[in-house]
């Protein structure tokens, strides 16, 4: 277990060389250790190669342990390699333990985007936020699906229900004002990114998304205004 760990340690300290020597050397001692096969996945997998990485994290799955930060991992090598529905594949393995990361939402969504498939993320999502109805990830996700698909209004309603889990969720505000664009509701839109101001990290990316926003809409006095605001 000390030997893993520093494996670990040499992986976080950019020196795969040693990580891998170390662990290829328990390998030869106990072939069937998950530990060192999940191990050997993140070493090949900070080192680009996803085959191997894939390989060897499928051999950690065998104990049964922590599948969905293993599946997780399995479907962000294919997602590097866009192979998306083996990527989608493992996102819904996944979905169906009870270890993963609800991050992986967002892994998800962008492969189904990517593969062309938002009529089934719409399909999961919906079921999602129905059997999580406080997962402020979920109702984003949701959001962003139904705006690529042009069901502006419940866009609007899914972004409005992250918001009011976490009022503070920048990504959602910003988001919103798409949706609303998206109808042509420009006042609307300027309203949901203004909201935003109150609590995003870089306030300069909000008046430049205002900015720009204007300028779409040919509105360049106003642009101009909130530009000025980002350089500030």
């Amino acid at each position: 277990e000390i030997k893993i760990r520093r494996a670990h340690w040499y992986v976080l300290n950019k020196d795969n060389a040693k990580a891998l020597a170390l662990l290829q050397t328990l390998e030869q001692q106990d072939p069937s250790d998950t530990d060192v096969s999940y191990s050997l996945g993140v070493v090949y997998s900070e080192m680009g190669e996803s085959e191997k990485a894939i390989k060897y994290y499928l051999r950690a799955t065998e104990d049964g342990w922590q599948l969905g930060r293993i599946y997780a991992n399995i479907a962000e090598e294919y997602y590097r390699g866009q192979q998306w529905h083996q990527a989608i594949e493992y996102c819904l393995k996944a979905f169906r333990t009870d270890t993963y990361d609800e991050q992986m939402l967002y892994t998800y969504l962008d492969t189904c985007e990517q593969a062309g498939v938002c009529d089934e993320a719409y399909e999961f999502l919906d079921l999602y936020v129905g059997d999580h109805p406080y997962s402020k990830i979920g109702w984003y996700c949701l959001g962003c699906v139904c705006r690529d698909l042009s069901l502006c209004e419940r866009a609007v309603d899914a972004f409005e229900y992250a918001l009011a889990i976490d009022k503070n969720y920048t990504s959602a505000y910003v988001e919103l004002a798409l949706a609303y664009e998206q109808q042509d509701r420009i006042g609307d839109a300027a309203t949901a990114l203004t909201r935003a101001l109150d609590c995003a990290p870089d306030r300069g990316e909000v008046f430049r998304a205002l900015g720009q926003l204007f300028m779409r809409h040919d509105n360049s006095d106003t642009a101009i205004l909130y530009l000025r605001k980002a350089l500030e």
